[in-house]
């Protein structure tokens, strides 16, 4: 009994790896920019009619399988951050979230949840959304769907162990890096990759001031927005109280990605 159960994650990957073998190759779109060069957005699929996608271009913006921003007509944008590697500026960027009763989406990797799991709790406790993240930060395009799916598979498993929340459908790949085979391998585990159209440059600009990243999203934030930051960035954690306070001013609505996609 116990060999068959361990036997069916395995079976189902190879499942997935076999539908998804004749996809196309990997197309890298957010390597880190040179100093002061802004980050490539999103390239969606052109609509017209009478174009289809090129072969290994990402899906379009009304693909289930990716979301990258919300309503264009309404005011409400999500500020998620992504957790890797450091912890530190974790509980102040939770007290300026509870100051101006936010919500934010936190996308965490079972490493870093396993090194952190008071911090976890409290991200959860607190009314904030968890997505997946994987379990180590490996590039996804890198992977076989076998292994995509023992990467995910183990970061729910301990996401929900001390959460009692499942991730699902929320997932952000390492280093935004995924093409048309990862999109349909994750899909087909009930993920959505969740991108972004605005990054604040905390993790690919050296030396990036809160100055810096609180001119960058106040100034780039539009309807709909799904911005890009880091847990384990001070110099985010020391502008967030700034930003949110002008964004709120500005008549911007902070809500959870969930809350983004249901809008």
């Amino acid at each position: 009994m116990e060999s068959s159960r361990q036997s069916e994650p395995r079976a189902r990957a190879t499942a997935l790896e076999t539908e998804a073998r004749t996809a196309s190759k990997a197309t890298k779109t957010s390597e880190p920019p040179p100093k002061d060069i802004e980050p490539l957005k999103p390239k969606p699929i052109s609509t017209k009619p009478d174009e289809s996608p090129k072969e290994g271009s990402v899906t379009p913006a009304d693909d289930w399988t990716e979301f990258s921003r919300g309503d264009p007509d309404s005011p409400r944008i999500a500020l998620t951050f992504d957790a890797g590697w450091e912890n530190k500026p974790g509980d102040k960027i939770l007290d300026v979230l509870a100051k101006h009763h936010v919500r934010s989406t936190f996308f965490l990797t079972g490493r870093w949840v396993e090194k952190n799991p008071d911090l976890t709790r409290r991200i959860s406790s607190e009314g904030h959304e968890i997505g997946n993240h994987t379990w180590s930060h490996k590039r996804l395009t890198k992977l076989s769907a076998m292994q995509i799916t023992e990467e995910t598979d183990k970061a729910e498993k301990i996401i929900v162990n001390l959460t009692s929340k499942s991730t699902k459908p929320l997932l952000r790949v390492p280093y935004g890096e995924r093409d048309k085979r990862v999109l349909s391998t994750l899909a087909k585990l009930g993920y959505r990759s969740i991108y972004w159209d605005e990054d604040c440059w905390d993790s690919v600009k050296p030396n990036v001031t809160p100055a810096e990243i609180e001119a960058r999203v106040t100034a780039k934030t539009r309807n709909g927005s799904v911005v890009l930051m880091h847990i384990g960035s001070k110099a985010t954690a020391d502008a967030l109280d700034s930003i949110l306070e002008r964004l709120q001013a500005a008549g911007f609505q902070p809500v959870t990605v969930g809350e983004l996609l249901n809008n």
